[in-house]
């Protein structure tokens, strides 16, 4: 199980950066990590990449 995630607001004090949407998110990760699931993270100003849609498709096609 694969989720990517693009992160908003990290360059415009975006609740990323806050301390409190950090937290909210740490706790999301780890969860969906206990769950089995692999996060990819993208910023907004990396956007979705030839390089980035080269890494999703080569997770995706891995064998368990």
């Amino acid at each position: 199980m694969l989720a990517v995630e693009i992160e908003g607001g990290i360059w415009t004090a975006g609740r990323h950066i806050r301390p409190v949407g950090m937290e909210n998110d740490m706790i999301k990760y780890n969860a969906a990590a206990e769950l089995g699931w692999r996060v990819l993270r993208y910023s907004r100003g990396m956007g979705i990449t030839a390089a980035a849609i080269t890494q999703i498709k080569t997770i995706l096609t891995q064998k368990s």
